[in-house]
């Protein structure tokens, strides 16, 4: 069980790796204005301030957040900050939950300084656990009907996807990251490498090879490198 300063409140909610791994991602600098929207129970927030970091960060439900100071933020309407606003934002586990990710991505296109650093994370949909499922059932992991009622995700994005409308919006991606990988997703990847390779050699070309097969969760490092009006 991961605990902060003794207080079980301080419950991860993004799934295994995902907070030390964003860190690695981000090119931290003393004083860097930081943005993270939703801060959930505010786990990373506190990294960040450990870090010397400057830290604004909101929640649709900000009162879940143990540090005091969220602001309450709906991800499907616009941010209250002003544009050109932060060096980073960061966007863990969050993309998942909002109705329109062209919306968002726009928004944080907008409050991010030119050549600031935007992480999004979010489930790996095109990971073969997540396939072979799929095949089967219909449904991605992270997003059959339990799910979305107890979690909120309604919305699975896959990397193509994500990877579209971070170039539309203004945004250059620099980095592919997962946070962990599962054996069983090894295994199957492995089985089936000669079927992938006829079918799919087209499409990885352009994609992470871990990332499509074996990755849990895919950490995306991009920058803005343009104002969208």
């Amino acid at each position: 069980m991961n605990k902060m300063n003794g207080n079980k409140e301080y419950l991860p909610e993004a799934d295994e790796g995902i907070y030390d791994k964003v860190i690695d991602c981000l090119e931290l600098k003393f004083g860097a204005y930081v943005l993270d929207v939703p801060c959930g129970n505010g786990i990373f927030v506190k990294m960040l301030i450990n870090k010397k970091l400057k830290v604004r960060y909101g929640d649709i439900m900000p009162a879940k957040c143990v540090i005091k100071g969220a602001d309450y933020i709906d991800l499907n309407k616009k941010l209250p900050y002003k544009s050109n606003m932060f060096d980073i934002v960061t966007c863990i586990e969050g993309i998942e939950h909002v109705e329109n990710p062209h919306f968002v991505v726009r928004e944080f296109n907008r409050v991010l300084k030119q050549g600031g650093q935007l992480i999004v994370t979010t489930p790996n949909i095109l990971n073969i656990k997540s396939r072979i499922r799929f095949l089967f059932s219909g449904t991605f992991f992270w997003f059959d009907t339990k799910t979305m009622h107890k979690n909120g995700h309604i919305n699975p994005i896959p990397f193509f996807e994500l990877n579209y409308i971070l170039k539309k919006y203004g945004f250059s991606l620099e980095k592919i990251e997962t946070n962990r990988i599962h054996s069983l997703s090894i295994l199957f990847s492995y089985l089936i490498k000669d079927f992938q390779k006829f079918f799919f050699r087209r499409f990885e070309k352009d994609m992470n090879k871990q990332l499509l097969q074996i990755g849990d969760i895919v950490i995306i490092k991009s920058r803005k490198i343009q104002n969208i009006a």
